[in-house]
């Protein structure tokens, strides 16, 4: 009890200026830390009492000089009054680790497991995190908090930063938390926060499991990682990646490594750590030393159809305006039919009324993709080209700045090596824009893969299989991108393409 506290650890004192301002305070600290060192060696219960009772005195009394000297607010004073170092059931509203411990400058260590969920989320409520108005808003508001911002806000993120300023120069951080913080686009202010400020010494990854006796939390379905690193910033220092099978970190494992700067060639805007293998990451370190991002040459958009919002226009009469959702899509075919439910139309009028939206979006030719695959799917990007049809939110599209590509980046997008590196990178189900805008192109001035891709689409519309032409598009990305017959064995170790093929 003498080492111990309870206490919202985010939500420091108002006045942040050093508490001990005059030689009677610390005189007063320096006594105190006499009295709790003695409450830690204490051999009776009696000793410990009297110590324990001498603590509480002196701290009423450096509270009431504090507030003479008026340096601290209304507010702190009845916190500091209110807080009992010896009661660990009764958490302190503050923390500060000069009152509490004697540490100004920071902590050697910050260590631990932060609470993970959304604050204030309404379902769920047995294991939402439910926090005040007024903390919410100092939460939301702070601007030490920023890099914790994006999306719903999961308190995780704020232990994340808190850590980092409660430690000292050099001081290391060890946490586990949400995998999502690798690659999610909500988590994307703290990545670029972390990896400028601190020099990451390792990224375990522990993905979501089916097996409960797999999983780091056995009740807990959920993907996690253990982050440590320095507080200091180095670019050039490289940090380890480790893709853990079991809810143990794998020493059998060979680890991966990256740096700040492989993470800047990979995805210079949201910071992104893939997660990958060795083997994988010096294939990705290769592709993206060579290739520009997607966003150079186009855009991956939402269709403009929103499921809910537009349900009134919706028809099943074929003689309405035709809309894809994403149960229609596959790899160079817009099926007709699907598994579940009917196809849906849309009555222009109908729609004009609560929606209104350009006809050239409806007769443009478009690449369309699903927008939602099961992240365990061996195939996750799935493309095909749509012309005279609204596309559901579903659904993403792609807008290119040369149209004339269209079969070009409709052939390397649902290549083997495309599929393969996006789910490098992705860590749940949503093919998001901002992950396909991120995905490495190489521009080839060969027509070969636009004339196989067109052939493709072509086959798979008028029922015929396209495989044999899809195997060539796949032979023809290998080339483009420079990987040699090993490495394509690491990205299809099924691969179809023999050794004799691929180096004649």
């Amino acid at each position: 009890e003498a080492k111990f506290v309870a206490a919202n650890t985010l939500i420091g004192l108002h006045n942040q200026t050093n508490l001990f301002v005059t030689d009677d305070i610390k005189r007063m600290q320096d006594e105190m830390k006499v009295a709790k060192h003695k409450i830690f060696g204490a051999k009776t219960v009696k000793t410990k009492r009297k110590y324990k009772e001498f603590v509480a005195q002196l701290r009423i009394q450096m509270v009431e000089e504090l507030k003479r000297l008026r340096a601290v607010s209304d507010e702190d004073h009845l916190m500091l009054l209110d807080w009992d170092m010896f009661d660990q059931n009764k958490a302190a509203k503050f923390f500060d680790p000069n009152w509490m411990f004697g540490v100004d400058g920071g902590f050697d260590i910050v260590i631990g497991n932060p609470p993970y969920g959304i604050i204030n989320k309404k379902q769920n409520k047995g294991e939402s995190i439910s926090v005040s108005e007024d903390v919410l808003v100092q939460y939301k508001g702070s601007e030490k908090y920023a890099p914790a911002q994006g999306g719903m806000l999961n308190i995780f993120r704020l232990f994340i930063v808190q850590s980092v300023y409660l430690l000292k120069k050099q001081g290391v951080f060890s946490e586990i938390f949400p995998l999502a913080f690798a690659c999610d686009v909500s988590a994307s202010k703290l990545r670029i926060f972390v990896q400028n400020t601190c020099t990451i010494i390792s990224f375990e990854a522990f993905p979501e499991r089916d097996n409960p006796k797999k999983r780091v939390f056995e009740n807990a379905k959920m993907s996690v990682c253990i982050l440590t690193m320095y507080n200091i910033k180095s670019f050039d220092a490289e940090y380890t990646v480790r893709i853990n099978k079991d809810k143990f970190v794998d020493k059998s494992i060979v680890p991966g490594s990256l740096s700040y700067s492989d993470v800047m060639k990979m995805d210079g805007r949201y910071y992104t750590i893939p997660l990958s293998s060795n083997e994988d990451l010096q294939i990705l370190k290769k592709i993206f030393r060579h290739s520009v991002p997607f966003i150079h040459y186009g855009k991956c958009n939402t269709g403009e159809i929103d499921m809910t919002f537009c349900k009134n226009a919706f028809t099943v009469d074929d003689s309405d305006s035709r809309m894809i959702r994403g149960a229609n899509i596959d790899r160079y075919i817009i099926k007709t039919t699907i598994s579940q439910g009917e196809n849906l139309f849309l009555n222009e009028v109908r729609l004009k009324a609560i929606k209104e939206i350009g006809k050239d979006l409806f007769y443009s030719q478009r690449i369309v993709m699903q927008g939602i695959t099961g992240i365990n799917e061996k195939t996750r990007l799935k493309m095909s080209i749509s012309s005279k049809a609204y596309c559901a939110n579903s659904v993403n599209y792609l807008t290119l700045n040369d149209e004339n590509r269209s079969f070009y980046f409709l052939g390397l997008l649902n290549s083997k090596l495309l599929n393969y590196i996006f789910k490098q990178f992705s860590t749940n189900s949503n093919v998001n824009g901002y992950e396909v805008d991120n995905l490495p192109i190489i521009l080839a001035e060969s027509e070969k893969i636009d004339r196989l891709s067109t052939e493709a689409f072509t086959d798979k519309m008028n029922g015929y299989d396209s495989a044999t032409k899809e195997h060539s598009i796949d032979l023809e990305v290998y080339h483009i991108y420079g990987l040699t017959y090993d490495e394509i064995l690491i990205v299809d170790p099924e691969t179809p393409i023999t050794r004799e093929e691929y180096e004649a």
